[in-house]
């Protein structure tokens, strides 16, 4: 049964992943790491990340921590969010963490 709870989880997560345009971009622009750094920083092809900017394409878990190692920044930073939460970032520009609205 926990087999089938872990299967369920997974392919959850892995539709959720598959429908959400992911926040590489904005992180990039915020950081200000232009394709090709973001490229040699993660060893992931600058047509690649250009297809995860435009949603054409989804990154498999492993290649989205190879992103988020390159952007330096958590794998849950790279989500997009609904509309009851936003992504907490304090004074010196570093991610805290996702908090819901009040």
């Amino acid at each position: 049964m926990f087999y089938l709870v872990m299967y369920i989880s997974t392919v959850s997560f892995i539709m959720y992943i598959c429908i959400m345009e992911l926040r590489i971009k904005e992180i990039q622009k915020k950081k200000s790491i232009t394709n090709v750094e973001l490229s040699k920083r993660s060893g992931i092809g600058t047509q690649q990340i250009s297809y995860y900017h435009s949603g054409d394409r989804t990154p498999p878990i492993k290649t989205l921590k190879k992103l988020a190692d390159a952007l330096e920044c958590e794998v849950a930073e790279l989500m997009p969010l609904g509309l009851d939460y936003y992504h907490s970032y304090n004074s010196d520009g570093e991610w805290e963490g996702i908090v819901k609205k009040k």
